[in-house]
């Protein structure tokens, strides 16, 4: 890259060495050719595969907001589990802030989850009901060995207040919450290491109408005050519009 081309990029105080800038125009994220096939086995034969993602192509520009919209059933969950490489996909491409993470291994994506994070659909399967809110939030913290200034129960306690919750919840646990409240705390954990980068899966698709408005508008300031970059994904058109900057059809 050449000293005197501009790009947008920041020294990440989390582990105090600079983030690969990301030159402008260039997306943040870029898949070509993301396929996902699952094998159908008939004991130890292999006799066929499920294809649930066949060669996708798109970009995210850093700030900005992709809607991944499609019939139930049509791989976007998949999709989604495959970006943040909680899927190994079976062939193409997936790179990130200039960086193929296609076939990253255990301790490159130790370091990449930090930029790249991800919001279940389920806000009552996605939080472990013997753990505390505290140490929800606290975990991608701890397994990142990352002590924020003033300590892991502050910065906790602020993205608690951060996501409209209150920080005095830290010791509850989630039974005592609402789905939309739940949802909160999934965010806030999602938050908890300055990502750039969230894959959304459904977030408010389990949530009241209602309760769905608040979410969005909440990702929408968090978009705003953080400059994050979101994959929507989504089958409610009307969501979509609402906070989508671009939308891709599967």
């Amino acid at each position: 890259m050449s000293a005197d081309r501009d790009t947008t990029g920041a020294v990440d105080g989390r582990r105090g060495e600079a983030v690969r800038a990301v030159p402008v125009g260039e997306p943040l994220l870029s898949v070509r050719g993301l396929t996902k096939h699952f094998p159908v086995r008939q004991g130890l034969r292999s006799t066929g595969a499920v294809r649930a993602v066949d060669g996708l192509d798109f970009d995210v520009r850093p700030g900005e907001t992709l809607g991944l919209v499609g019939e139930s059933g049509c791989g976007k969950t998949t999709t989604g589990r495959m970006l943040v490489r909680l899927l190994e996909p079976t062939a193409g491409s997936i790179t990130f802030a200039g960086r193929d993470i296609t076939h990253a291994g255990r301790g490159e994506l130790r370091g990449l989850r930090q930029d790249l994070q991800i919001i279940f659909q389920d806000p009552y399967a996605s939080l472990n009901p013997r753990h505390t809110v505290g140490r929800i939030v606290a975990m991608p913290l701890q397994v990142n060995r990352i002590t924020p200034p003033g300590g892991v129960k502050k910065r906790v306690q602020e993205l608690l207040e951060l996501v409209g919750l209150n920080p005095e919840h830290y010791n509850r646990y989630p039974h005592e919450f609402s789905g939309g409240q739940r949802q909160r705390i999934g965010i806030a954990r999602a938050l908890a290491l300055k990502p750039k980068l969230i894959v959304a899966d459904e977030p408010v698709s389990a949530l009241d109408v209602s309760i769905q408005a608040q979410v969005i508008n909440l990702l929408r300031s968090l978009q705003r005050d953080l400059d994050l970059a979101f994959v929507f994904i989504a089958h409610d058109l009307a969501v979509v519009r609402h906070f989508c900057h671009r939308v891709a059809v599967m």
